[in-house]
């Protein structure tokens, strides 16, 4: 029973550690003794552990090769979006209404659970969208990081799977939106609150951000939609 406990904690700790964006999609993982070395468990319990993610589709087992991430993504179950440029903008808005049904959840529950290691990796992913504000794309990848912390720290691994599905084309959304000079800083002044929020525990503040984040990337995809209606060769 204690076996079966050990592999499941650290099948969890591997799948956060995707989620946080340690080991991208499509990347090869480290080895079975170096993984074993790092996560100071038996070579057997890791590789259960790898069995048991293997399993539920987050790892992929290369025979010869070795282990690689294999985290589903809406790309796996609709059409490729290639930065959801494909993605009308109507469907963009929703995207963006689902990202905050469920991250209005997370964020009020991730406030009250969180602990100081999530305190620490809130505010490293607030330094690098601080310091990249001038290059998007490096905002962009701090700011899933950000997200991928608020959802380990609700504790809720149904939350954790979902925003592991839904956050790859909301990071596209934030790429469709890329042009809008405001929207890095908004970004980041958005996330400067809200990681104050969860430092505070202050439940209520968490979730308010969200609600003005979310609202506030909608209301430039509905100005944005405008633009394309009226000057359709943009």
């Amino acid at each position: 029973m204690a076996k079966k406990a050990l592999y499941f904690e650290v099948a969890k700790k591997i799948e956060n550690a995707i989620l946080r964006g340690e080991w991208a999609s499509g990347q090869k993982l480290p080895s079975i003794l170096e993984l074993a070395t790092r996560f100071s468990v038996s070579k057997a319990v890791m590789r259960e552990a790898c069995s048991l993610l293997v399993g539920t589709g987050v790892l992929e087992l290369r025979h010869g090769d070795g282990t690689y991430v294999k985290t589903l993504t809406l790309d796996t179950i609709m059409p490729p979006i290639q930065a959801a440029l494909l993605l009308g903008m109507s469907d963009l808005y929703s995207l963006l209404e689902v990202g905050l049904w469920l991250e209005r959840g997370v964020v009020s529950v991730a406030a009250a659970r969180r602990n100081e290691r999530h305190i620490r990796e809130l505010a490293e992913s607030l330094f690098l969208m601080e310091t990249g504000e001038d290059q998007f794309a490096s905002v962009i990848a701090a700011e899933r990081q950000f997200h991928g912390v608020l959802a380990e720290a609700s504790g809720n691994s149904i939350a954790i799977n979902l925003l592991r599905v839904l956050y790859p084309s909301l990071a596209s959304a934030l790429e469709v939106l890329a042009e809008d000079g405001e929207v890095p800083e908004l970004v980041v002044a958005v996330h400067r609150v809200l990681y104050d929020s969860m430092e505070k525990r202050d439940t209520e503040a968490a979730e308010r951000q969200i609600v003005i984040y979310r609202r506030a990337l909608q209301d430039r995809v509905l100005q944005k939609r405008e633009q394309t209606a009226r000057n359709p060769i943009l």
